[in-house]
């Protein structure tokens, strides 16, 4: 992903000791900070990598709030989630979640 914000001409973004310890971030040129957790799924560990990811995204989320006029939470997986009912709960919460296939969801 970073390497993919990059190539777009954003500004990637590592956590600092004042920052949460999210995966990536970067900031486009409108003031818009896009901060991310990615997590492996296996049919093992979805439902709790799902859950995990959604809850640390959405902390990073707040406590990036005034950072940037606007912070948007992305939750990164590997695959498609087994169950829909993922993509429709990130959306009513404000997450973007996506998968390799779908990078035109978190670079627009």
């Amino acid at each position: 992903m970073a390497a993919a914000a990059q190539v777009r001409g954003l500004e990637v973004l590592s956590p600092t000791a004042a920052d949460p310890d999210f995966d990536v971030a970067w900031r486009d040129g409108h003031n818009r900070l896009t901060v991310s957790e990615v997590k492996s799924l296996t049919s093992d560990n979805e439902t709790r990598q799902l859950r995990a990811g959604l809850g640390q995204v959405l902390d990073y989320q707040d406590q990036l709030q005034g950072r940037a006029a606007e912070v948007r939470a992305l939750l990164w997986v590997e695959r498609e989630p087994t169950e829909a009912r993922w993509v429709s709960l990130c959306e009513r919460h404000g997450v973007i979640l996506a998968w390799p296939g779908r990078e035109a969801d978190i670079f627009t």
